[in-house]
């Protein structure tokens, strides 16, 4: 059985390194709401990280498909496809991990209490939950200009562009068929943070619209971003009530003259179609009738040889006509 101590015999101290892991198994697990996770396909994950005093491995920079997934400066990696990250990796191997992995890679981040976590669906969609000021310039502006060029150099896109952008903000009323949507893939990140920064908040700015924003790296191309913009909530017009119907017009009219010829049309078609249906059954019954009498007659047969009186007549007759012919030669 274990010894009980003396009364007043203070306690042995643990030793520190004890001390310290226990501090530390104490110490309570990062809230669920700091911890994320981002995949990367293929490409450059445009993740700069630092070896920090505390042991930890810091982001110092984010851009491309890091940006685009939500990572944010001072967040904290935490594990490599499930793999933890231990205190005191440096960026040399944290470089060789993410090398060694294989595509995609799953890299979990910690992040500061109180910074919202972006959300991100099965597709990789984020919500762009920043605002930014009102840019004191409007769409028809050089500056907008600049950045549809910049986007595109196809005319018929940037004018598609233009009037979605220009009926979303200024027209009164959005009509019910106007599209509700507008994605913008493969953009550069500099004219995607131009799109994010200038024209949404101008969008944004006349207050009876909700403006849904998302990004997420395009799938097609690695270090580019795709951008939606989506009408959440808009000013309708109102739909006008339906005409009653008209009442029923009163007997005689245009209708029933209508009706009444109709009806005599379709009686002279029947009458005409019952004596075609009398015609066609007289025409196949005597068509059967004869082909039935056919059937039953007789052949009839071959005639009978001459007798030898008759031949022996037919020669006579034969040779004197040749008599006949030659006496006149």
């Amino acid at each position: 059985a274990p010894r009980t101590p003396p009364a007043g015999t203070p306690p042995a101290a643990a030793p520190p390194s004890y001390s310290e892991h226990t501090e530390k198994a104490r110490s309570p697990a990062p809230a669920a709401r700091e911890r994320f996770h981002a995949v990367f396909g293929a490409g450059p994950l445009g993740v700069l990280v630092k070896l920090q005093e505390s042991g930890d491995l810091k982001v110092v920079g984010a851009r491309g498909a890091a940006e685009a997934r939500g990572v944010l400066v001072d967040d904290v990696v935490a594990a490599v496809d499930g793999s933890v990250v231990e205190t005191g990796t440096t960026e040399a191997a944290f470089a060789a991990t993410i090398q060694k992995a294989p595509r995609p890679v799953t890299i979990t981040f910690v992040r500061k209490s109180g910074v919202n976590v972006p959300v991100v669906d099965d597709e990789g969609w984020r919500d762009e939950a920043q605002t930014d000021p009102v840019p004191t310039f409007g769409l028809e502006s050089e500056e907008v200009d600049a950045l549809l060029r910049q986007w595109s150099a196809d005319e018929q896109k940037r004018k598609y562009v233009r009037l979605w952008l220009d009926v979303v903000a200024t027209s009164p009323t959005i009509p019910h068929k106007f599209p509700a949507g507008l994605t913008l893939a493969s953009l550069e990140p500099a004219v995607k943070a131009g799109f994010a920064q200038l024209i949404v908040p101008l969008l944004r700015a006349r207050g009876d619209v909700v403006l849904e924003v998302k990004s997420r790296p395009s799938p097609d191309r690695p270090g580019r971003v795709d951008l939606e913009l989506r009408l959440v909530n808009a000013p309708r017009p109102v739909r006008s009530a339906a005409a009653p119907p008209a009442p029923s017009p009163s007997l005689p009219d245009a209708w029933s003259r209508f009706s009444a010829l109709t009806k005599a049309k379709t009686d002279r078609l029947k009458a005409t179609t019952t004596g075609l249906v009398a015609k066609t059954g007289e025409l196949v019954s005597n068509g059967i009738a004869k082909v039935k009498r056919r059937s039953t007659t007789p052949p009839r047969s071959p005639p009978a040889p001459p007798t030898p009186e008759e031949s022996e007549r037919r020669r006579s007759m034969f040779e004197a006509q040749l008599a006949g012919l030659r006496s006149q030669v």
